[in-house]
C-alpha cells in the first residue's frame, strides 16, 4: 500500500463522480487542467485525491508541512496552508504530472472547503 491523500468529498464510486455537482466539476476541470498541462495526472485526482508518493513531495515541498506524520489537515487549515503555499521550485520535467496534480488538488480542496487526511 502507498500514500494516498483523501478529501471528504462525497464519492459516488459506481459512476465514478463525486456527489456534489459543484465539487464535481471542479475535480473534473482540474483533472483536465494537469492532462493539458502535464501530459498525464494523478488516477484519484478525479475523485478529489491523490496516490502517488511523488504527489506527496511535491506538496510538502510547496507547503512546508508534512503529509506523513499522521495529521489530518481540516477545512481552515487547507486554506490557510493553500494561501501560504509557495509553488515556485524547480522540479523535474518528467515530475509535472505530480506537480501539477498537487497544485490542483490543493487549490480545489482549499476551494471546496474540504479536510484532508493521509494514509500509508
Amino acid at each position: 500500500m502507498g500514500w494516498d491523500a483523501h478529501s471528504t468529498a462525497k464519492k459516488d464510486w459506481e459512476k465514478k463522480k463525486l456527489k456534489d455537482p459543484t465539487t464535481d466539476k471542479l475535480f473534473k476541470n482540474a483533472e483536465v487542467y494537469v492532462k493539458r498541462k502535464a501530459g498525464s495526472v494523478d488516477g484519484y485526482l478525479r475523485m478529489a485525491g491523490l496516490d502517488c508518493s511523488s504527489c506527496a513531495e511535491m506538496l510538502e515541498r510547496a507547503t512546508g508541512r508534512s503529509v506523513w506524520d499522521g495529521r489530518d489537515w481540516n477545512k481552515d487549515f487547507v486554506i490557510k496552508v493553500n494561501e501560504k503555499a509557495n509553488w515556485d521550485f524547480e522540479y523535474e520535467q518528467e515530475q509535472a504530472w505530480a506537480y501539477w496534480s498537487a497544485k490542483k488538488f490543493l487549490e480545489s480542496c482549499a476551494k471546496a472547503g474540504l479536510s484532508v487526511s493521509f494514509s500509508w
